[in-house]
């Protein structure tokens, strides 16, 4: 995992090569899956294949490019050990477990001084490249707010 400075687009990108080499698992999240032995939905597991990582692990420096390593954390949340159900058809006890679940890793990550931003995301169907249909989430520390949401900030203050 390493971050790239794209210097037309002035931003960091995030290289994670590792992510194709995924297996596709019929349903890792499943009550009998290793992953999940012993464990209650709502659940925070590691990613297995992380986008970010706390290793500090040394990143060859090409000449031609700028880059750094990718710090950070990389999280799934699974919501429920139903495979087919979505989250609007949680009650309302379901989703106040998995936003207290959010908010806790979010106070834990913000105690990382170099963890800049967490984004939480939803993944679902192919649509959005996610490999597995069982409900889930994913919670990523990041070491760098992200371009598109300085600018949103930097416009809420003007108007406001």
């Amino acid at each position: 995992m390493e971050l790239r400075w794209h210097p037309l687009l002035k931003e960091w990108i995030i290289i994670s090569p590792r992510r194709k080499r995924r297996f596709t698992q019929k349903n890792p999240f499943s009550s009998k899956s290793p992953e999940m032995i012993g464990k209650t939905p709502p659940v925070i597991l590691p990613n297995l294949y992380p986008n970010f990582t706390l290793d500090t692990c040394e990143i060859p420096k090409p000449s031609f490019y700028e880059n750094s390593m990718a710090y950070g954390t990389s999280d799934v949340l699974v919501e429920t050990d139903e495979e087919s159900s979505d989250f609007d058809e949680y009650d309302s006890n379901k989703i106040s477990n998995i936003l207290s679940l959010i908010q806790t890793r979010m106070k834990e990550l913000e105690k990382d001084d170099k963890i800049k931003y967490v984004f939480v995301f939803k993944n679902k169907g192919k649509e959005v490249g996610s490999s597995i249909s069982h409900p889930h989430m994913q919670i990523y520390g990041m070491p760098f707010v992200p371009s598109v949401v300085k600018k949103q900030l930097a416009s809420s203050r003007d108007y406001f």
